[in-house]
């Protein structure tokens, strides 16, 4: 009966899910599936090679059930937790596990990717004595890479065994000796931390501090001392060797500790320190929160210098968060209310400063005397005594016993600039005076910050009076003294954050004002060409620095000079970003990668080379743009079709810049639509397509009854771009980089249909900007153009979608199939975020159909797909965890709810699942910017991929293609909700 049975099986197919993984290690986990018995039966693969012939054979077939019946009918798979005991370890090919060691009861519940990754988990981690180990790999000599610790906040120690798992004598003897181990570890990253820093081996050291921090377990005052001495002793030489990001790691984490036993000064100097490393990072708001701590803190100072130089710390740091406010015109409306209290609390600090230096002897007091009488005028200049505040602060740099103070003098030389500034807006006969402090002698000694708004106030004057060219030099020098203080920048700048103070001064606005007044004046020239091209280059490499700077850091060139990419990984397990940075920093030797360089920070290179350093005119300038270090346009349009149009978006804070790159010709657009314009279009637009806690969302069977006020602002958007359509129409690519509040534009709708009208029909696609497009594109001549396999997943929220969702599933994988592609459907079940990152993992293409939900600001990360719940998962699959896959996928759709939409940050990066598939390996990525229509949606998505695959061109193209089918097929398919809802982005 049983032969009879297991005969019969063999017609039965066998399937294999996986691989499925764990972060911790090499080894991957595979699910075979089968009949045998006369029941359905399976078993965990465990293996150390990812590219296992399971899942990459093209027709596994009899192979694949050949395995299955051997490991079914071997005698161990009755006893398989015996078996686990004795073969726990992935070892070549594989090791399998039957499945009742996954889960003791109802094993049948655990999905695939469950099932999977428990046998993984268990194959991987051993626990006894109070440590936990994990396998990582083999070592290449036969032993056994492993990782472990006791508590969950200490840093792994890696070590190298002989057997796995180790035996309990190996493990009790660590055990026994683990308090006094880590004792000597702690000791041993604290000492080593302090040398490397006083050795300017500065990364390194803060490695071994963080190390200590994780490793020390102090239980009174007298072992945390060492501790916080060695903490100012590296802080303080991170901070001056230009990494504030790291010293504010340091302090922060050290204050911690003097607060815990009550070492109250110590505290304060730990703090006062993370905030001057704020500080430098431009981060005035948490520097001020650290300020304010140290204040806050209730027990006496035991040193009056420390609280005067907190007090002034604190004015000073809210002077500088306004260093926009004269160069960006703030000065003209009135201060919002959380300015204006801030100013009154600078107002109160500085005065209990004065208190503390008038106690002090003159002659310890000199520098904190001059700097109470500098933010004084300061304050007063910002409360509006503008003409007291210029005489006050030039009879303050006239006085020779300021000269001994040079940061000092030239904050009150900048300070007075802004008051004049000021005078010269509201008074004209005001003008001359503040043109002549604008070229004083004092202006010559300037640097960092106050440089940055000298410059930025000096182009504005010199505009006004037509010297254009040393206009344009001023802010482009201003531009690249910001860029200076975020390469310091290790932790990328959050989701919603902005710049503030002196960096949101707009330089790049400036550039572009001043090149197009240069075309008015003088009309197409080589050297107002040049401008334009300058401006470009700098806009462009300005955008997305830190996709640009992860996407780098993934790039390598194999031994065989092949390209090849592997994700970045983020700090796991809850680690700040900054603990994991020097783990991924490649290697000295390795850091140049196809001609570019693998960027340490954001810009290895020096800011400006020595020749260009000071630009003035258009020679100058020829000098600076050839050595523009970042991205070559020459070297972007040889990898895209001939006639390309690039579109690139500039939105400043009172109009938009428009700029349209094509082989023949540039042009330039001003969008007369502030900011502030942009954004309430888009959301506007989200308001009328995806429905708001006041409106409901758009009928889909009746998309043109919507109130037209919604889609107004957006459709008007289009007029400005008119001028565009007999430029592009002949393109047969536009590539559009956004920027700001466009990215969350469908530009695409405002251009396709009058290009249509003429008959004509470009690719088009979105790119994060175009320096990052470069990269892509490199990336992406690696990989191979056919698309092989597929994968489609479709997850209803609710029984009563299911048959819908099965419906818009099979349409989309009966077009893929026929276009001869090998389409893998998981069951609504088995789609766990698991799952879903599995295929992502060993497919051309991949599909997602599910709801989608949204986090807006800092939460875009969290923003993902609703796919199957289990016993222990949600079943939300976020752009974090995204994140943390490496896809094989070069195309990737999301079928959700506004997952097209993002979020920008301090440098216009990007922020939501689109950027997470992009930087994990995808090519591409279409997903809709608001809440669509499920029979639109799959129709579109469905011709898209018919016309990619069996029609030989490109994915861009394919696309247009299907959006114009769609718009051409009905009066309610017409409607832009419906045929311009997907954004494709990549290459």
């Amino acid at each position: 009966m049983l032969a009879g049975n297991a005969l019969a099986d063999t017609a039965e197919p066998v399937t294999a899910r996986g691989p499925y993984r764990v972060p911790w290690t090499l080894a991957v986990a595979y699910v075979v599936s089968g009949r045998f018995a006369g029941r359905p039966q399976r078993f965990a693969l465990v293996s150390g090679d990812r590219s296992h012939w399971v899942v990459t054979d093209d027709d596994p077939g009899a192979r694949l059930r050949r395995l299955f019946h051997d490991v079914m009918a071997a005698p161990e798979s009755s006893g398989g937790l015996s078996w686990l005991a004795e073969h726990p370890v992935p070892v070549a090919p594989w090791t399998f596990v039957p499945e009742p060691l996954a889960s003791a009861s109802s094993p049948a519940d655990l999905t695939p990717a469950e099932f999977g990754r428990a046998v993984l988990t268990a194959t991987t981690v051993h626990r006894h004595a109070g440590l936990t180990y994990r396998w990582r790999g083999l070592d290449g000599d036969g032993g056994h890479a492993v990782h472990y610790r006791r508590d969950d906040d200490e840093p792994w120690k890696f070590a190298t065994l002989d057997a796995w798992p180790p035996s309990d004598f190996v493990v009790e003897t660590f055990a026994a000796t683990w308090d006094v181990q880590q004792r000597m570890y702690a000791d041993g990253h604290l000492r080593s931390a302090v040398q490397f820093a006083q050795d300017d081996r500065l990364e390194e050291a803060f490695h071994q501090f963080a190390l200590h921090v994780r490793s020390t377990r102090p239980v009174a005052a007298d072992d945390a001392r060492a501790t916080l001495a060695g903490a100012m002793v590296v802080g303080h030489l991170l901070y001056e060797g230009e990494h504030p990001d790291l010293a504010e790691w340091v302090a922060t984490s050290a204050a911690s500790l003097a607060e815990r036993f009550a070492e109250h000064d110590m505290r304060r100097r730990l703090l006062r320190l993370a905030a001057m490393a704020c500080e430098s990072l431009t981060q005035r708001a948490e520097s001020l929160l650290h300020y304010e701590q140290a204040l806050a803190i209730e027990a006496p100072f035991d040193d009056p210098v420390l609280e005067r130089d907190l007090n002034l710390d604190f004015v000073t740091t809210t002077v500088r968060l306004m260093g926009d406010h004269e160069p960006e015109g703030l000065f003209r409306r009135e201060l919002e209310p959380e300015m204006a209290a801030l100013l009154r609390k600078a107002a109160r600090r500085l005065d209990r400063a004065a208190e503390l230096v008038a106690a002090e002897p003159a002659e310890r007091s000199g520098w904190a005397r001059f700097a109470v009488a500098v933010y004084r005028w300061r304050l007063r200049d910002l409360g509006g005594e503008h003409e007291a505040a210029a005489a006050g602060l030039a009879g303050l740099i006239a006085d020779p016993a300021l000269h001994a103070h040079g940061p000092l003098r030239q904050s009150a030389v900048v300070f007075r600039l802004m008051a004049l500034c000021k005078l010269a807006d509201q008074d004209p006969a005001w003008e001359d005076r503040y043109a002549e402090a604008l070229t004083g002698p004092e202006t010559e000694s300037l640097g960092g910050d106050r440089a940055c708004v000298y410059l930025a106030l000096r182009a504005d004057q010199l505009a006004g009076r037509g010297d254009d060219y040393e206009a344009f030099a001023n802010a482009l020098l201003a531009h690249r003294i910001q860029l200076a203080a975020d390469r310091q920048r290790i932790r990328q700048p959050r989701p919603g954050e902005r710049h503030t103070g002196w960096l949101a001064i707009d330089a790049l606005a400036r550039l572009h004002h001043v090149s197009l007044l240069l075309i008015m004046r003088e009309g197409d020239t080589p050297d107002t060409r040049l401008t334009g091209r300058i401006r470009i280059l700098v806009t462009e490499s300005a955008k997305g620095r830190w996709f640009r700077r992860d996407l780098n850091r993934g790039l390598r060139t194999a031994p065989d000079g092949a390209l090849v990419y592997s994700p970045v990984r983020g700090a796991d397990e809850g680690l700040d970003e900054r603990l994991t940075w020097a783990v991924n920093l490649p290697a000295r030797e390795d850091e140049v990668t196809a001609g570019h360089t693998a960027r340490r920070r954001l810009d290895p290179e020096p800011l400006l080379p020595p020749e260009a350093a000071a630009p003035t005119g258009p020679q100058d300038l020829r000098v600076f743009a050839e050595a523009f270090p970042d991205f070559d346009l020459t070297a972007l349009r040889s990898r895209l079709p001939e006639g390309t149009a690039l579109l690139s978006f500039y939105a400043a804070r009172d109009l938009s810049y428009v700029v349209c790159l094509t082989p023949g010709r540039t042009i330039s657009l001003q969008i007369e639509v502030p900011l502030d314009g942009l954004t309430r279009a888009a959301m506007s637009l989200q308001a009328a397509f995806s429905g708001t806690g006041l409106h409901g969302r758009i009928d889909p069977d009746r998309p043109f009854d919507m109130d037209d006020r919604f889609y107004a602002p957006v459709r008007d958007l289009g007029s400005w771009l008119q001028e565009l359509v007999p430029i592009v129409r002949d393109a047969p690519l536009i590539m559009i980089a956004p920027h700001a509040a466009w990215h969350n534009i469908p530009v695409h709708a405002l251009l396709l249909p009058e290009l249509w009208e003429t008959g004509r029909n470009p690719a088009l696609t979105y790119v994060p900007s175009i320096g990052v497009a470069e990269d892509l594109l490199r990336r992406a001549a690696e990989r191979p153009s056919a698309v092989a396999t597929a994968a489609v997943a479709a997850v209803p929220a609710r029984a009563a979608e299911a048959e819908q969702f099965t419906g818009c599933r099979d349409r989309i994988a009966a077009a893929l199939r026929g276009s001869g592609v090998r389409v893998d459907e998981p069951s609504a079940r088995d789609a766990t975020p698991d799952e879903v990152m599995s295929v992502l993992a060993k497919t051309d293409l991949v599909h997602v159909l599910a709801h989608g939900w949204y986090r807006d600001n800092a939460e875009a990360m969290d923003s993902g797909l609703a796919l199957s719940r289990t016993r222990t998962d949600d079943g939300r699959l976020s752009g974090r965890d995204l994140l943390g896959g490496a896809m094989a996928a070069a195309h990737v759709t999301f079928q959700a709810c506004s997952l097209g939409r993002v979020v920008v940050s301090a440098g216009d990066d990007q922020w939501g699942p689109a950027r997470a598939a992009l930087l994990a390996g995808a090519d591409s990525v279409l997903a809709p910017m608001w809440d669509v229509d499920l029979r639109s949606s799959t129709e579109l998505i469905a011709r898209f991929y018919e016309s990619y695959l069996k029609g030989g061109v490109t994915k861009a193209r394919a696309f247009t293609e299907a959006q114009r089918s769609i718009y051409q097929s009905g009066d309610v398919w017409r409607h832009p909700y419906h045929w311009a809802a997907f954004k494709l982005t990549g290459v």
